[in-house]
């Protein structure tokens, strides 16, 4: 029974193929595939089958879960002719006017570039905190519903172009000349169920990144996994990498269980150490970090 519910939930996960709306299924491949293996294995057992099965699936989600906080490897050096830098991006859910401990768990993420989502400017105590770590930021107009801020070590040029367009919550901002001009966008797309508005948002965004030269980090909270239709068609229309696949959200009990925020990258930028996950501190998310060497050279 168990396999027969694992396999059907894959089957299910892949129907945004067929009709965007049921694209919102796909959120749930990670634990239909848990669910098979799970209910497989203990079909190998000769006793106990349903019992060693659900034990299974559960250690299963647990792990799943736990992988954000496991230990990761030191970051690897940057190649001759091209620099590092360290992009994070972290739904802050500032709604309880907690600011100390979501910059405590901002700081420990040691970013260059961090974007920040739910991000609400009236929020003085966070807003002093964060230029304190961050001497500069670029947010949108938060009058329009927009919620999402880039904060940066190095400065910033902003991208005009991008407040206009009938997509998602966007702050796009350019790096100087020895960064090679990178290019780092900030996301923040409507919630689930909503998979119609998703993708014309997406389509809308690619459209304007697709004129863009150089480059680019894409990076926020995309409210959909990278097994969706809605990620996968909006990173194979620019021809982006993903390269954070940590489970985010919900971040209740220390165990996210769906992997919402995404961090993609454009050709030529190498990853230099594996994706790392911090502290919730009070957010619905944790925050996701990771190193890169932007080619520099010409």
């Amino acid at each position: 029974m168990g396999l027969c519910l694992g396999l059907a939930g894959l089957a299910l996960t892949r129907l945004g193929w067929l009709r965007i709306q049921l694209d919102v299924f796909s959120a749930f491949t990670i634990q239909a595939a848990i669910l098979a293996l799970a209910s497989f294995l203990g079909l190998l057992l000769p006793r106990f089958k349903t019992l060693a099965a659900s034990v299974l699936f559960v250690l299963g989600i647990v792990a799943y879960g736990l992988w954000p906080a496991l230990p990761v490897a030191a970051d690897g050096a940057a190649p001759e002719g091209a620099k590092r830098i360290r992009i994070a991006t972290f739904n802050i859910d500032d709604e309880d006017g907690h600011a100390a401990p979501r910059l405590a768990s901002i700081e420990k993420l040691d970013a260059d570039i961090i974007v920040l989502t739910e991000y609400d400017s009236s929020d003085s105590d966070f807003a002093s905190g964060i230029a304190k770590l961050y001497p500069h930021l670029l947010t949108c107009d938060q009058s329009t519903g927009c919620d999402v801020a880039i904060a940066s070590r190095y400065p910033l040029a902003r991208q005009d172009g991008y407040s206009g367009i009938q997509g998602p919550s966007v702050v796009a901002a350019r790096l100087g000349p020895d960064y090679a001009n990178l290019l780092v966008v900030g996301v923040h797309t409507s919630h689930v169920p909503n998979t119609t508005l998703q993708f014309e948002e997406l389509s809308a965004l690619s459209k304007r990144l697709g004129t863009e030269q150089g480059p680019m980090i894409v990076t926020g909270d995309f409210n959909a996994t990278s097994q969706s239709r809605l990620v996968q068609d909006f990173g194979k229309s620019l021809d982006l990498t993903q390269t954070a696949m940590l489970p985010t959200f919900p971040a209740y009990f220390g165990l996210p269980q769906l992997a919402i925020d995404q961090m993609m990258v454009s050709s030529g930028i190498v990853k230099l150490g594996p994706q790392t996950g911090g502290s919730a501190a009070g957010s619905d998310h944790i925050p996701i970090a990771r190193s890169f060497a932007i080619p520099t050279s010409r």
